[in-house]
């Protein structure tokens, strides 16, 4: 009998017992990633899967986030382009509200953790909206993201003052053209930057426009000064001409303060003329170009319940929803992509929130609610892709 049972207490002593060499499983956590670093050679980062519905709740989500802070919707989309997480991301702009500077901000998240950082600019974690607070855990793990520093530095309610004046339509005049010695298509750059100069090419601002070695560039900042002073752009070009006076220089003569070229609306200009630094973001340009596809995190249905909790009263906040249409939005099934394509329609169209939902339960397309109430999308491209997108 005993020799029948040892075999299988043998066998059951080498099951239980490790085998040599063997490792225990790691576990990771944020923490373990801070402190161990050798540990993320044991761990692979998660497969980077293509996908364009993140492309898309990318573009429409920042959005939202520059409209509740009142921010171009450049800072929040080169955060997500940079690697940065939603959750990052939020916590960011919260701090930034706060009074925190979102290029310090960056630069010692690449080392701290949030709770760290929150500390190092002397804000009370607990001041914090409690969603927020949810957050402060969260962040990139495997993603190490890039060092990005933005021009100006971002607080809330930047937008405002990033507005350049309009210019009439007849600049450039048939004397400027005369006097200046334009060509057809030196006034068709300067027509077009003058007619949007945040979203025009930077190539069209550093083209040639005019004798003296003037560029495109130089109009612009010309008529902003113009409108600045009781001076006129012919006086300011002259100045520039032969470029003999640096632009700061020419504001010194007539009593400007330098720094109006690097704050303000013409941060997005005078850097294009002189050059900056690789990672330099000028907020105040328009992205023209963006990804068709983005890595499946960037999914807002693959949130995860905090981030889902603390994004959505962004959303709101940004289409200045009631307590009422959150109600009626959080009864129906739709994504949350899909409730702010509703709440935007209202918005536009005018018209009460539940018309809008009585157009979709009736078998619309989020494309064709817009078609029938002919609305004016222009300008719109993140919700257009929005909505055709969801309309699929």
């Amino acid at each position: 009998m005993k020799l029948q049972i040892f075999p299988f207490v043998v066998l059951g002593l080498l099951c239980a017992a490790p085998l040599a060499g063997a490792q225990p499983d790691p576990v990771y956590t944020e923490d373990t990633a801070v402190t161990a670093p050798d540990q993320r050679d044991v761990i692979a980062p998660l497969p980077q899967v293509p996908s364009s519905t993140a492309a898309v709740d990318m573009r429409f989500a920042s959005e939202w986030l520059a409209d509740s802070y009142e921010i171009p919707a450049r800072v929040p989309q080169e955060m997500f382009l940079g690697g940065y997480s939603y959750s990052d991301c939020i916590i960011a702009l919260s701090l930034m509200h706060k009074g925190a500077s979102l290029n310090e901000l960056l630069e010692l998240r690449r080392e701290m953790r949030w709770i760290d950082v929150a500390k190092r600019v002397e804000i009370d974690p607990m001041t914090l909206p409690i969603p927020v607070r949810n957050l402060l855990q969260l962040g990139v793990t495997f993603y190490k993201p890039k060092l990005l520093h933005y021009l100006p530095d971002v607080y809330s309610g930047l937008i405002r003052d990033l507005t350049i004046n309009a210019f009439p339509p007849t600049i450039p005049t048939q004397t400027q053209v005369i006097r200046f010695r334009l060509d057809d298509e030196e006034i068709r750059h300067i027509r077009r930057a003058l007619d949007d100069p945040f979203g025009c090419p930077e190539e069209i601002l550093t083209d040639t426009a005019g004798k003296g070695a003037l560029i495109v560039g130089d109009w612009v900042l010309a008529g902003v000064l113009a409108h600045l002073r009781p001076l006129t752009i012919d006086s300011i070009l002259a100045a520039r001409a032969g470029q003999q006076l640096s632009w700061s220089e020419i504001c010194l003569a007539y009593g400007m303060r330098p720094d109006v070229l690097t704050r303000g609306p013409l941060t997005g200009i005078y850097p294009v003329l002189t050059g900056t630094t690789p990672g330099t973001v000028l907020c105040a340009r328009k992205r023209t170009n963006f990804p068709v596809e983005m890595p499946l995190r960037y999914e807002l249905f693959r949130l995860t319940v905090d981030e889902k909790v603390a994004i959505r009263p962004l959303m709101l906040r940004a289409y200045k929803a009631t307590p009422s249409e959150d109600l009626m939005l959080s009864k129906t099934p739709w994504l949350l992509a899909e409730q702010a394509i509703c709440l935007q329609i209202a918005r536009m169209s005018q018209l009460d929130l539940s018309q809008i939902m009585q157009y979709k339960n009736s078998g619309l397309t989020w494309e064709q609610i817009p078609a029938k109430l002919q609305l004016d999308l222009t300008g719109e491209d993140a919700f257009i892709l929005a909505m055709e997108h969801y309309s699929r």
